[in-house]
This record gives C-alpha cells, structure tokens and sequence, in this order.
C-alpha cells in the first residue's frame, strides 16, 4: 500500500507508463492485481492485472468514463516476466508488453477527460466498486523493481532498461526496488511515496530476478510534437521536431 499522493494518483491528461516484474505461483484468478490504481465500477482506474482467461491485461479508464482493456498475454507460472503498460495519450493509446514482445495495443476512449484518483496504489491486490478488496484477488507470487515514469516510454527504452535496477533516472515518479529483506516498509527511491506490507513481513532476497545495476540514458523530450514513431517522444527516438 503506498497511498494516494497525487505524484502517483492523478496522472490528468498526461502519458505514463508502468513497469515491473511479476512471478505467477499459481493460476492467476479474474482481477488478482499487479498494480492498481483506482477501483472497479464508473471510477477512474489503472489496472495491470488478469484477466478471465488467465492472461496479463491492462485496464484503463478516465474520470469521464470511457474504459478500455488490452487484450491478455498469456504467462508461464514459477517464470519471472517483466512487464510494461504504456499509456499515451498523443497516440490515443494503451500499449501492454510483455517481457519485451510486440506489445498488445488498444485504441483509448477518454477524450480530454483526466485520470486520477483518490484510491491508495496497491500492488498485488484489487479492489471493487465500493473500494474496499477483493479478498479472493490477491495476486499469489512475487513482485519486484516495479517503476512509473511521466512519459510513454518506446520499446527502445524498456529494452535497453528492464534488466536493470534504476534508482533514480529523469522522468522516473517512483521506484519501489524492493530490497529492505526484513521489515513492513518499501522505500520509494526517487521520492517520498514509501509503501506498507499490509498482512505479513515476511521477505525472500533470494528469489529476486536478476537484475545488474544501471542508469537510465533515456529522458522525456519536453515539447517534441512529432517522432520517427507515432507519438513516441523520448530521447530513445529522433525527435524530427522539438518545440
């Protein structure tokens, strides 16, 4: 649980992308959640999570309505897979990939209207329209290194950056590394959003993925209104047009 300070609640009109890595101990159920944002229902929400097929989705939707979900990639349990859900918004899209493929695409539905909420973020739980849990979708498995930028990032981005462990880059909202080993809390590397085990403490280092230490060489371009891939704006691309 790492509450609901706007710097990771109220994304408004703005492209975002999430990212982390995820281990499936069992078949996922409907909704057991990686990352939630937001709830169930007419709310505005941002969801990674399964969907009913057992598949890796993303749900999207705006304060105004207008939900889309991606269509599920299919994991293999005991695996650790990273994932990304890019959502951006110049292209009008929600883009998930997963372990670095060609990624799912769905075409939004939010116009101008903002995301945001006042729901806690969570990891490895969901929650309902009343927004309170739901008991039976805790996600069962491990989760780690999970990140969110302020900017759609490209496919050149995740790859050269998802073996790594970032703790801080530009661009980068926050970054849960996960690497206390003991103890209820999960420090925020790159502010101030620290999150609360919430029904045990118990932690395994050895079962992290194996990920090298790194920086990040890539960073949101500020005012780039047309790249060599559609809406793509950051410095992984050639901005043919920087304002």
């Amino acid at each position: 649980d790492f509450g609901n300070d706007a710097s990771i609640n109220n994304y408004g009109t703005n492209s975002f992308t999430i990212e982390g890595w995820f281990y499936a101990n069992s078949s996922p159920a409907l909704y057991e959640g990686i990352f939630r944002n937001g709830r169930q229902g007419a709310f505005s929400q941002v969801a990674v999570q399964f969907n009913p097929a057992g598949q890796l989705s993303v749900s999207v939707e705006s304060t105004g309505a207008g939900q889309v979900d991606t269509a599920g990639q299919a994991v293999t349990l005991n695996t650790w897979h990273h994932f990304a859900a890019v959502i951006d918004r110049p292209a009008n899209q929600v883009r998930l990939y997963l372990d670095g493929g060609a990624p799912v695409t769905v075409a939004s539905a939010w116009g101008a209207n903002p995301i945001s909420s006042t729901d806690n973020v969570l990891l490895g739980a969901a929650r309902g329209s009343t927004g309170a849990l739901l008991a039976g979708n805790y996600f069962d498995g491990r989760i780690d290194e999970i990140r969110i930028w302020d900017h759609a990032r490209t496919l050149t981005a995740i790859l050269d950056n998802m073996n790594l462990a970032i703790a801080s880059a530009p661009g980068l909202i926050a970054r849960w590394g996960m690497d206390e080993t003991s103890g209820p809390t999960i420090a925020d590397s790159v502010g101030t959003n620290d999150g609360t085990l919430v029904g045990g403490t118990t932690w395994d280092a050895a079962q992290k993925p194996a990920l090298g230490p790194g920086t990040c060489g890539y960073a949101a371009v500020p005012g780039c209104v047309s790249c060599t891939t559609a809406a793509q704006c950051d410095d992984s691309d050639a901005c043919t047009t920087d304002t």
